[in-house]
């Protein structure tokens, strides 16, 4: 069922590349993932008037869908730029969709982006940045670093 779920995703993304993406819609730039949410950056393209936010997640294990932000007018002044998709599970393969339509003159400007995340096991630490630095006393009472990337 995953599989299924997965090759559909990425055959609706094919297709959805046809919505190009616009200067005056919003756009992700990046996505930070911890054992239990996603954090989605993204930038600030446009006015805020006419704006629409709406973003979905997909369990791909259990293909459950879920409509997580639909945030329209001044709601989106307190948030626009940094969403939190919180209560993910550990170790799991998300899809995200993130739609911004925006109304610019009477004109409908929208950019669908999706993408495929995976949340980090529940043993790893939430600001895990995979650098491990080690400090420890020599023999002769001088410090010794070990840095390991």
């Amino acid at each position: 069922m995953g599989l299924q779920l997965l090759h559909r995703f990425i055959r609706i993304s094919f297709l959805r590349l046809a919505c190009a993406a616009l200067p005056f819609t919003d756009h992700i730039l990046f996505i930070e993932t911890s054992y239990d949410q996603a954090v989605l950056t993204t930038s600030k393209d446009g006015p805020v008037e006419n704006l629409h936010i709406k973003i979905d997640t997909i369990d791909l294990f259990t293909g459950r869908e879920t409509l997580v932000f639909d945030l329209t007018g001044p709601l989106i002044m307190l948030s626009r730029g940094r969403y939190t998709i919180n209560f993910l599970k550990a170790n799991r393969w998300y899809g995200i969709m993130f739609r911004s339509e925006n109304i610019i003159d009477g004109v409908l400007h929208m950019s669908v982006e999706e993408k495929l995340i995976r949340t980090q096991p529940m043993s790893s630490s939430r600001f895990d940045t995979g650098v491990q630095r080690v400090f420890s006393r020599g023999r002769d009472g001088g410090s010794v670093k070990t840095l390991e990337v």
